[in-house]
């Protein structure tokens, strides 16, 4: 990150044209894209059957055939950070920590938050201020609000650094404007508009200086957090965004972008993607936020034009999934395959600025923060896809310590030894960099990447 200094010394706004960067050769991925859904996956509808070169994908990854060759599918690896927490609350104790691979900052029940930042702003910050945005954020669905930004009551599952959560576009209108600009207005009119706020915006950035030399060492790391926010937006005001063409989305007049996931599903994508083949940022997150109370009615044809959730015995999607396998739930989380494959067609489909197919030259991860939504912290369902670098795609690589009904006999107890920090540990190196380590450090935890992948 740039820093404030460089930022107050410069005299006037920045010139930016990331086209004009010499750009290193690589074989490695230029972008990052983690994809998230909400409670875990039904494993017996998930793992796959076979051996690591030869398998057949199960009715939830079936929707995934098309990029099979450019596909790993991992299971076996532990969220084991969950058992150095105190504190035993089931869903923060997942959600703050299978990204960051940290411990709570605290061990209080009233004050949890997650110890430090999800491996995608760690990644997004290594890549340095090369584009407009460090990193874009999208959900789908989650809780209507003016400014159609979405910051979940207290499941975050991306992270800034401790206290500090991530927030996402969740309404696509926003996102255009605040990616794209104002439609109406021309590239003059919207560079006057940038030009006048990154000068207000340096005007902030002093007056933060002056703050941190007035209050004591005990409030700088907030202030620095906040200055870092900053910072990012002076970039970004400060910076061209060029003239990449603005994505042409329609929606029905009573659509919901709190409820009408199938709806928001597709068009989020091409903002994503369209961003992203901009190179106007190099890190995206994309996550499906409705893990409480939803319907799923587009779903309802396929599970016997029955409902997904039956409310005569359960209140509520998360009430079911919580419960032992119940008839329907695997169409769930086939539908998130579904629009995982469709992400990855336009990825397949679209060049970026350079000519580069994006899906050649984009890591993806899809992730879940538990296994099964009865709380299980071990054997996440991990697909990776585009380019790993080094790491041979079209394969099975399974850790699990049992197969896969003696696992869901034990309630998800069996651990296989090998840790989301290794994951991490491991992404870190497909992107060049040369960590041992990712997250928290304890005796019980291994180190180093993981093995034989």
């Amino acid at each position: 990150m740039i820093s404030r200094r460089q930022f107050l010394g410069g005299a006037g706004l920045l010139a930016w044209s990331t086209r004009s960067m010499a750009q290193e050769a690589t074989t490695g991925p230029k972008r990052l894209i983690i994809v998230h859904h909400p409670q875990g996956t039904s494993m017996q509808h998930f793992v796959p059957q076979g051996t690591p070169n030869d398998f057949q994908l199960s009715y939830i990854l079936s929707p995934l055939l098309p990029h099979r060759e450019k596909m790993l599918v991992l299971t076996g690896i532990d969220n084991r950070i969950t058992e150095l927490n105190s504190v035993a609350t089931a869903h923060p104790n997942a959600a703050y920590t299978f990204l960051t691979g940290d411990l709570f900052l605290t061990q209080d029940p009233s004050r949890l938050t997650a110890g430090g930042p999800s491996i995608e702003q760690v990644i997004a910050e290594r890549f340095g201020n090369i584009t407009p945005y460090q990193r874009l954020d999208f959900a789908i669905g989650g809780t209507r609000n003016e400014s159609g930004i979405f910051l979940p009551d207290e499941e975050h599952h991306f992270w800034y650094g401790p206290s500090d959560p991530v927030a996402a576009f969740n309404n696509p209108y926003t996102a255009l404007q605040r990616i794209f600009g104002i439609s109406e207005l021309s590239p003059e009119e919207q560079w006057s508009i940038n030009a006048n706020r990154a000068a207000a915006l340096q005007s902030v950035l002093r007056n933060f200086d002056l703050m941190k030399r007035n209050y004591g060492s005990s409030e700088s790391p907030l202030l620095d957090a906040h200055a870092d926010k900053v910072e990012q937006l002076f970039h970004r005001m400060s910076s061209s965004i060029g003239t990449c063409a603005r994505p042409n989305i329609s929606l029905p007049y009573n659509y919901d972008y709190s409820y009408d996931d199938n709806l928001s599903a597709p068009v989020l994508n091409q903002i994503l993607v369209t961003a992203m083949a901009c190179d106007y940022t190099r890190v995206a997150t994309l996550s499906f936020a409705n893990a409480h109370d939803h319907g799923f009615e587009w779903l309802w044809q396929q599970n016997n034009n029955r409902p997904i959730v039956d409310r005569a015995q359960w209140d509520n999607w998360h009430a079911m999934v919580h419960a032992d396998y119940q008839p329907g739930i695997e169409h769930v989380y086939r539908w998130y395959m579904e629009q995982l494959s469709s992400f990855l067609n336009l990825l397949a489909n679209t060049n970026d600025v350079d000519g580069d197919n994006m899906l050649d030259h984009s890591l993806v991860v899809s992730i879940s923060e538990f296994s099964s939504g009865r709380h299980w912290h071990n054997s996440l369902p991990i697909l990776l896809f585009g380019n790993l670098g080094s790491i041979a795609t079209n394969r099975w690589v399974d850790f699990m310590s049992v197969d896969t009904n003696t696992f869901i006999e034990g309630s998800g107890m069996a651990v296989s030894g090998f840790t989301t920090n290794q994951l991490w540990t491991t992404l870190l190196h497909i992107f060049g960099h040369s960590d041992e380590h990712f997250g928290a450090r304890d005796n019980s935890l291994p180190i180093g990447p993981l093995p034989n992948i």
